[in-house]
């Protein structure tokens, strides 16, 4: 004997995906991941070619522990954010304002480590 899956209740529909906001999300998401990678990438160059260091006021070792704290913050705020931004699509709910929130993290972790690294360079 095999029993019927009860469907929905009736009368109770799921709200639709709205497109809008996946796509705000999802490009808030990509722009975050890009920028953190530009400022390692800047932050590796900067480390490379740095021209001068005073060894009274150089410390190599704090630059590269400051920018890469900077951007494991970062990156641990990003996969978060995806995570929340996944669970929001898929309960229908607005996700826009968890990618925002992510991007400012990200704005604030990398630039904070780019700048400990700059000082610690000079």
């Amino acid at each position: 004997m095999s029993y019927r899956y009860p469907g929905p209740p009736p009368g109770r529909a799921e709200p639709p995906v709205i497109g809008w906001d996946v796509a705000v999300s999802v490009s808030l998401l990509v722009v975050s991941f890009l920028g953190c990678s530009v400022v390692a990438l800047a932050g590796l160059f900067l480390l490379a070619f740095a021209d001068y260091c005073p060894p009274e006021s150089c410390h190599p070792d704090r630059a590269v522990t400051l920018l890469g704290l900077g951007l494991a913050a970062a990156g641990l705020a990003l996969v978060i954010g995806v995570v929340a931004v996944t669970i929001s699509v898929t309960r229908r709910r607005l996700s826009w304002p968890a990618a925002v929130i992510v991007t400012v993290v990200c704005v604030i972790a990398c630039g904070a480590g780019i700048v400990g690294e700059f000082t610690s360079l000079s």
